[in-house]
């Protein structure tokens, strides 16, 4: 798994940790509010007792007596009024009756009350039960001139059993808002604290993620930059080597067991090296199926010799099966000064000269790369503005029909002009492969190509077929068919002068988006030639599944034909047959020698291309050969 991805069941932990912690605030909102009404609830009850054993306690008839502030019936409900008003949760206790409609103040125990005698502001409605003979409450908190309060209120009755007037009682709030004050700041700080651990899980989960691969649970690349700067800090770092390596062939053996039992086999290497891994060497995964190890110097040669060859258990179709796999290496020996970003490099340079070879390799670094790497990053610079400048230019290489010796197509390659001279296109073009660079070329030749193709129908020429190389890189572009189409149209060629080659030796792991192309260009009418052929491994699979048109042989079949080697010869004409015998035609190339032509044409494989005939031809040596298309002395 790419670098950077997280794991589903990460995520997972994740989004449970900020769940717990919602839910945790969305408990601590509950629980709050199920306090606040049962502290609410109990003070609510206490008022009311409060206000009914108050009433109790007045003389109805006494109250009934009172005419004005002071006299005998006022004292004495005074006195009986005021053992309650002691209570400290009490703010206010005090007698109401109704006069002329109003509900009116009669006796205030607090002295210090702005309320009078007889008060007339209307204080509270007569409707309220308490005038009615109920004990009663008010559920809302009253915010008035005498601040907030919890109101509960009793009736007072006569000896009659008639209700005379009621006992207000209000009830201090500040108790219960502190209590509330304190709960509140309680649950406020848990919340707090457990957001804190909710932060502190969430950044050291993200620094393991991101500093771990998704697919081996190895340590990454960028913890392989933390570890090396770390260790070079403590000027620890000159005392290991340094090794990248990467699975042999991994494209093979993927395609060979699918690319699930792919990453298992990835996934089980990586967990039983880091088991047999020392404690102070260190591991990490870079990429799928590429590593890079940092071993101390002197058990380097005990791990490259054991990682040459190993065998892993995957699972298989019959149950677990082993297989052994092999590794390239890039080895550098870590100097005193030398920064893990640049130990990275050294190795990956290293790696790149290992993965040259036909075989598995071991390659220690030389300080020779650096310089190949400059003159990469040279290439890569200079690509853009040599496009800019025209600098590529498109030669043609003619194919030849054996029959006649006439000239029967050409194959677009092209060619760079730097500087006043060429530049091998083995010197390029595999590195803008590399940096994804190559189909920006690939479409530059095309579109000289269709270009071409017009002007010369324009001004009469008897026009071959044209094959334009195209990398497998294109076959990542959804748009490839159409970007080709739109060139097409926009030079308005008939398709039948159009070929494009797609080179086997490349290594198609995209089957299904090769042979989308190849069906779209079979219903455009457009053909398509399998270069290089033999020389990857999907030759077979590419005849047998896709509906190529040409297949064009390697030269290496026919490099050994003049030496009598019957084999090879036997080799040669059973693929050419085999060719035929699936309706497809063939081109050979690099067909140098005549016997090499003798032999084709014998088999009935006359189209040809190479220096027999003739070399790249730049555009205007090719014209000559559209006006004079028979070669003439090469085959009898």
């Amino acid at each position: 798994m790419k670098r950077g991805m997280v794991k589903l069941e990460e995520k997972f932990i994740l989004l449970i940790i900020t769940g717990v912690f919602i839910g945790f605030i969305f408990l601590g909102y509950i629980f709050y509010n199920q306090i606040s009404d049962i502290i609410l609830n109990q003070n609510i009850e206490d008022s009311m007792s409060i206000a009914e054993n108050a009433a109790e306690a007045i003389d109805g008839d006494t109250f009934e007596q009172i005419k004005e502030k002071g006299d005998a019936a006022y004292q004495k409900v005074f006195d009986q009024l005021k053992n309650y008003g002691s209570d400290r949760l009490i703010r206010y206790i005090y007698t109401l009756r109704v006069q002329d409609g109003k509900a009116v103040f009669v006796v205030d125990t607090d002295t210090d009350s702005p309320a009078g005698f007889l008060e007339k502001d209307r204080l509270l409605s007569i409707d309220n039960p308490a005038f009615h003979g109920q004990v009663t409450y008010d559920l809302n908190k009253k915010t008035n001139r005498w601040g907030e309060c919890i109101c509960a209120y009793a009736p007072i009755f006569n000896s009659d059993g008639a209700v005379v007037g009621i006992v207000g009682c209000d009830l201090n709030t500040d108790s219960i808002n502190g209590v509330m004050d304190d709960l509140r700041t309680l649950i406020l700080s848990l919340i707090s604290v457990f957001a804190l651990v909710i932060v502190i899980s969430s950044i050291w989960l993200s620094v393991q993620l991101v500093s771990r691969d998704a697919l081996t649970e190895l340590p990454n690349y960028d913890k392989m930059i933390r570890d090396g700067n770390y260790l070079f800090k403590k000027n620890r770092l000159s005392g290991y080597s340094a090794v990248m390596y990467e699975i042999y062939d991994q494209k093979f053996i993927r395609q060979k067991l699918g690319a699930i039992n792919g990453d298992n086999l990835t996934k089980e290497y990586a967990k039983g090296q880091k088991k047999r891994m020392k404690r102070e060497d260190r591991l990490y995964s870079i990429s799928n199926g590429r590593f890079f190890a940092l071993i101390k110097k002197e058990r380097t040669q005990l791990f490259l010799d054991a990682i040459r060859k190993v065998d892993v258990m995957v699972p298989g179709k019959d149950g677990v099966m082993s297989v052994e796999i092999e590794f390239n290496c890039g080895v550098f020996q870590i100097r005193e000064n030398d920064r893990i970003q640049d130990i990275h490099n050294y190795c990956s340079l290293a790696l790149e000269e290992s993965a040259k070879q036909a075989v598995v390799n071991i390659k220690w670094f030389e300080e020779s790369m650096i310089e190949q790497m400059v003159s990469e990053r040279e290439v890569i610079n200079s690509f853009r503005s040599g496009l800019t400048r025209h600098e590529f230019v498109v030669y043609y290489q003619p194919k030849v029909n054996l029959d006649d010796n006439r000239l029967c197509g050409a194959e677009a390659l092209v060619r760079w002009f730097k500087n006043g001279k060429i530049v091998p296109p083995d010197s390029f073009i595999p590195i803008l492969e590399k940096n994804n660079l190559v189909t920006e070329l690939d479409f530059y030749v095309f579109e000289q190509v269709c270009k071409d193709i017009s002007t010369w129908i324009s001004e009469g020429y008897q026009v071959v077929r044209i094959s334009s190389n195209f990398s497998k890189l294109h076959l990542k572009n959804p748009y490839f068919a159409e970007d080709l189409m739109d060139i097409i149209s926009k030079y308005q060629v008939n398709t039948d002068y159009i070929e494009v080659e797609l080179t086997e030796s490349s290594g198609y792991y995209n089957f299904k988006a090769l042979g989308d192309f190849v069906d779209r260009m079979n219903r455009e009418h457009i053909s398509v030639s399998i270069d290089d052929f033999g020389t990857g491994y999907s030759s077979l699979s590419l005849l047998k599944d896709l509906d190529f048109d040409v297949v064009k042989m390697d030269k290496s079949f026919f490099r050994d034909l003049e030496k009598g080697d019957h084999i090879n010869e036997k080799m040669v004409e059973n693929v050419i047959k085999m060719v035929h015998d699936l309706d497809r035609d063939v081109i050979s190339e690099g067909i140098e020698t005549k016997q090499q032509a003798l032999f084709l044409k014998k088999l009935q494989a006359p189209v040809v291309q190479g220096y027999l005939y003739d070399k790249p031809l730049p555009h205007n040596e090719f014209e000559k050969r559209l006006k004079d298309p028979v070669y003439s002395g090469r085959v009898d």
